[in-house]
């Protein structure tokens, strides 16, 4: 595969560092990414560096945590100007906000019994880094209560996911986000639409300006392939750009760069947007 619109590297919660994760994209055979970073745009330019090296394209972009109806959504924002000052402004308020929430779980981790400090987590994040669930995470693999890749599953649906004992969230509207990214001349795009496990708020969330839909992902299970299906003929009803990505975090998933299908036919109207025309 040669595109891969979703990816996250060590400036929120990957395992990699942007110049790594490029390398890692050239040796897939990845010709186009997007660094998709939580909060963060902090990777872009050493990536965008080094892609120049590699002959990768490399598309920034952002992904952001919000709330809509009392549900977490996330949404994609595609820049053509990550530098823009209202975007960095209101990123480095999304990231307190979120370090606020993020130092409140893991003090709910310890009173479940895991023996992590909060000290340790932000060192696993880096002093210019958002910490996020996948430092805890790892935080807690690193204190031995983690053996595999099933552990995390797990670790994720009981403590960590929306409806998990130790989560906590920041109040961020997703409408509120969608307008962000436009305002800063983004693209907005709804992610893994399938996660949201609510056709119906999916239903809502296209009439709220979004311009795209992440259509290719690396969802787990066996129903990759009729949602891939469902959320493309959805794109095509709602007369929606269609995106895709592999939400590639590193070692920490089962996920494989270069695994996900996205083929450049289905996106080539979000690429144009980027001035990017040729097909691989």
């Amino acid at each position: 595969m040669t595109i891969d619109l979703h990816i996250h590297t060590n400036a929120s919660d990957g395992s990699y560092d942007p110049i790594s994760l490029v390398r890692k994209a050239k040796e897939a055979g990845l010709k186009i990414i997007s660094l998709a970073d939580h909060e963060t745009t902090s990777g872009f330019t050493p990536a965008y560096n080094e892609g120049l090296k590699m002959d990768v394209t490399v598309i920034p972009a952002v992904e952001l945590l919000t709330w809509y109806n009392g549900q977490e959504i996330h949404l994609l924002g595609y820049l053509t100007d990550p530098d823009n000052k209202l975007l960095q402004e209101q990123l480095g308020e999304l990231r307190n906000m979120r370090m606020n929430c993020a130092s409140i779980t893991v003090k709910k981790m310890k009173e479940f019994g895991f023996d992590i400090d909060w000290q340790d987590v932000k060192n696993l994040a880096g002093s210019d880094s958002l910490v996020s669930k996948g430092h805890i995470i790892r935080a807690i693999r690193d204190a031995g209560y983690i053996s595999d890749s099933n552990d995390v599953v797990n670790l994720m649906k009981t403590y960590l996911n929306q409806k998990g004992l130790a989560y906590v969230r920041h109040e961020f509207g997703f409408e509120d986000a969608v307008r962000l990214i436009k305002d800063v001349g983004g693209v907005p795009v709804l992610a893994h639409p399938a996660l949201i496990n609510n056709e119906e708020v999916v239903q809502e969330l296209c009439t709220k300006g979004i311009e795209g839909i992440e259509v290719y992902y690396f969802y787990f299970g066996g129903q990759r392939e009729e949602w891939v299906n469902r959320y493309s003929s959805l794109a095509e009803e709602k007369n929606l750009m269609k995106t895709g990505g592999s939400d590639y975090h590193g070692i920490y998933t089962p996920v494989v760069l270069g695994n996900t299908e996205v083929p450049f036919e289905e996106v080539k109207e979000f690429l144009k947007v980027f001035g990017i025309t040729q097909t691989f």
